[in-house]
């Protein structure tokens, strides 16, 4: 007699596979959003706003600002997504632990 799939059988490196599967039929069948609504559009235009405040002179300064953006605007699109998940979805939020 065979088992049902347990919730945890996934994990590994057959979680990952079948995650990277659906992945690509959804972009296959849906492709991609339009520009106005796409999220890695919206992190390019805050960037390139943020960089016309770049210091004009003094390499630590363009040193600094650069990591900032490097750093900030990723953790404020992760942030971001993760309070509209936590707002839409709040249960599976919890699920995962967050």
């Amino acid at each position: 007699m065979t088992s049902p799939i347990s919730a945890g059988s996934l994990d590994g490196p057959l979680g990952t596979l079948v995650t990277l599967a659906l992945a690509l039929i959804v972009d296959r069948t849906l492709g991609e959003p339009p520009a106005r609504i796409h999220p890695v559009v919206w992190i390019g235009a805050t960037t390139n706003r943020l960089i016309r405040f770049a210091p004009r002179s003094g390499a630590a300064r363009l040193l600094l600002f650069g990591g900032a953006i490097a750093l900030g605007v990723p953790l404020l699109s992760g942030w971001l997504v993760w309070l509209l998940f936590s707002c839409a979805f709040p249960a599976a939020i919890a699920a995962v632990g967050g």
